[in-house]
């Protein structure tokens, strides 16, 4: 196979993958093209796309239809999301186009993403394995109560939520009003905002707040989902729920973690996961997301190479060792940058 069709879903502001799949696929010979997929028309990755179409949002009746015409119209042949809610359609929905084979899709199972994106159902498994998480109520459990099983300040945020969205950190005497609040202006796990409060406790988490330095980890499985490498980073800044500045670190301290979160996992390619270390040197995983990350770019900068990856092991090319290595120390951070999305109508088919 020397030639590849990349479909990557929600690529929104991700300009940076489309340029590293593109790099990667001439760096290993490959012709193809890389596909965006995205619900604005005016998406930054449309000016770096090789083809860019804009589809229906996710709860419109319309969007598996214009997926499925797209990927057949562009022969798409590898494809993955960037949006959480996204690739919980991808996975979950039988009505998918992706559930039709065809196409090679890099998503969580449907156990993994039925899983890892309910933040109050993942503690129980994962704690059950060894891994240590932040103790976590539904805000339907927690509503009621006088006081909560902890000390220390507390955690309110979506259960199914994305990017930090909704999250807030509050002292013991405020968490009631707070849980209220966020419950208020809660959404689904497809998105979709709450109709009432009693809807919006059900969809939010309240979680024991865990001090200590909060890490970026890329937990590295191949296509037949063995456990390949760990990249880490410790953050220093946080903008909008995304890292906006990190230095990588050794990720020798989070091999055991990671695959112990892979057992339970089992996924293909890259899982973008948050842990605390609080000062006692013990990580506790506080968040899992089944797609590249926003922290993945600082391990891309330091050395890294998983586009390169992903398309030799959908090729079946070789696989080179320095594509999961990466530079210890090396700080990062993001910049503005501006891109037209849409020329002008007046400059349309000159």
């Amino acid at each position: 196979m020397n030639e590849v069709n990349l479909l990557i879903g929600s690529g929104g502001r991700r300009n940076y993958l489309v340029n590293w799949f593109r790099e990667a696929m001439a760096g290993q010979g490959l012709k193809g093209t890389v596909c965006v997929i995205d619900a604005s028309p005016s998406a930054p990755a449309l000016a770096d796309a090789d083809r860019f179409s804009v589809v229906p949002p996710f709860a419109s009746d319309e969007y598996f239809p214009a997926v499925a015409e797209l990927c057949a119209a562009w022969g798409v042949g590898l494809a993955f999301s960037v949006n959480d809610f996204e690739a919980t359609l991808w996975a979950t929905d039988p009505s998918s186009p992706f559930s039709r084979g065809g196409v090679n899709l890099i998503a969580p199972s449907l156990v993994c993403q039925s899983l890892v994106e309910d933040k109050a159902a993942y503690r129980d498994a994962f704690e059950s394995s060894g891994i240590r998480t932040p103790v976590t109520l539904i805000g339907t459990d927690a509503y009621g109560l006088d006081g909560l099983p902890w000390e220390g300040d507390v955690i309110i945020k979506h259960r199914f939520g994305s990017g930090s969205v909704g999250l807030a950190r509050v002292a013991q005497h405020q968490w009631h009003g707070q849980l209220a609040r966020t419950a208020a202006g809660a959404m689904d796990r497809l998105g979709r905002s709450v109709s009432s409060l009693e809807e919006g406790l059900g969809n939010v988490v309240v979680q024991q707040a865990i001090d200590g330095a909060e890490h970026g980890l890329d937990v590295v499985h191949d296509f037949d989902g063995k456990y390949v490498t760990t990249l880490a980073r410790r953050k220093l800044r946080m903008r909008s729920g995304e890292t906006d500045q990190a230095v990588t670190v050794s990720a020798e301290p989070f091999h055991e973690i990671a695959r112990l979160l892979g057992g339970i996992t089992k996924h293909r390619g890259l899982i973008d996961t948050d842990v605390i270390v609080n000062p006692a040197g013990v990580p506790y995983l506080i968040d899992v997301n089944p797609r590249f990350g926003g922290g993945y770019p600082f391990s891309h900068v330091a050395g890294a190479a998983i586009p390169h990856a992903y398309l030799a092991w959908h090729t079946g090319l070789a696989v080179a060792d320095e594509w999961f290595s990466y530079e210890v120390g090396v700080t990062s951070a993001k910049t503005e940058d501006i891109r037209v999305a849409r020329p002008a109508p007046s400059s349309l088919g000159r």
